[in-house]
């Protein structure tokens, strides 16, 4: 009978301590990291594309608006959008297996994914501008030399992918704004940097050669009377003309065209009598020996 009576208690506290094992496994497992999937990714050489994708693109666009040769690029913007995507997937891994995005593990991932919605924004932003550079420099020539109707008709037809182009690089500027540099690798730096200086000279040429046309495209027929050498017979427009076209920096890829337009139209307003007076108020010099345009006058520096 005492062995009988021993049986229970012994299976009772082995129980007992096979419940407490359960339970601390349990325990255990539930703050246990989990390891993050990562299908078809390999990480390293994922920022490692997303580094380089950055670079080309944000060269190319440059080079694009410069008129200078653009080099082949060795990828497609579908595969930077591709790298894009793999990175957001795999930081939303991390996220969520560690709990945190303060770990630094989870911050390292995320800069290279801010990098690489740069790179897929501004691959993006060339296909959006595919010749567009020089279809661009073309209408600023044209309204340099008068041609009005021909330099608004121009940029008419290339206006939308400008403004789509434009909406791309300030995106990717955006995103490397949010990269922590001290989470990317040393290597990685510079080029960061070198690209994002890239993307904001571009960024703010194609705003200053856009406004520049918006200008143009607000006083045409005043520019047309002051082109053919007549006079608006008030200095009230061409005191608005001055003040708009005064407003346009000639700065980065796309300065000297810029330049030359804005000067052209400055020194129409300085040529008419009407505005001879308001002219040279404005501290603009009303002569000038180089060419330009009509009536071109020698800019101070914008850079």
């Amino acid at each position: 009978m005492a062995r009988k009576e021993k049986l229970p208690l012994d299976l009772s506290v082995v129980f007992s301590l096979l419940a407490m094992l359960f339970a601390s496994l349990y325990i255990i497992y539930s703050y246990w990291p989990v390891v993050p999937s990562r299908p078809n990714i390999n990480v390293l050489e994922e920022y490692v594309k997303a580094v380089m994708y950055l670079n080309k693109s944000a060269l190319t666009i440059e080079s694009e608006l410069a008129g200078y040769p653009i080099p082949d690029l060795d990828f497609t913007p579908e595969e930077a959008v591709t790298n894009r995507n793999k990175l957001e997937m795999y930081v939303d891994n991390l996220s969520h297996a560690y709990g945190s995005m303060d770990t630094f593990i989870v911050q390292v991932a995320r800069s290279y994914l801010y990098v690489a919605e740069a790179s897929a924004n501004s691959s993006l932003a060339l296909l959006s501008l595919n010749d567009t550079g020089k279809e661009l420099k073309e209408a600023l020539s044209l309204l340099a030399m008068c041609r009005i109707d021909e330099a608004l008709e121009r940029y008419s037809e290339i206006e939308l992918r400008i403004l789509n182009a434009t909406y791309q690089i300030e995106n990717a500027k955006n995103a490397l704004s949010k990269v922590n540099k001290a989470t990317v690798a040393e290597n990685h730096v510079n080029i960061v940097d070198s690209s994002q200086e890239r993307l904001w000279k571009s960024l703010n040429s194609l705003r200053n050669a856009t406004l520049l046309m918006e200008t143009a495209r607000k006083y045409g027929s005043l520019l047309k009377m002051l082109c053919s050498g007549n006079s608006p017979g008030t200095d009230n427009l061409l005191s608005n003309l001055l003040n708009d076209a005064s407003k346009v920096k000639a700065t980065g890829p796309l300065a000297p065209d810029i330049m030359n337009a804005r000067n052209a139209i400055i020194g129409l307003v300085a040529r008419n009598p009407a505005g001879h007076e308001r002219q040279i108020s404005s501290g603009q010099s009303s002569s000038g020996g180089q060419g330009g345009g009509a009536g071109y006058v020698p800019p101070s520096s914008d850079d």
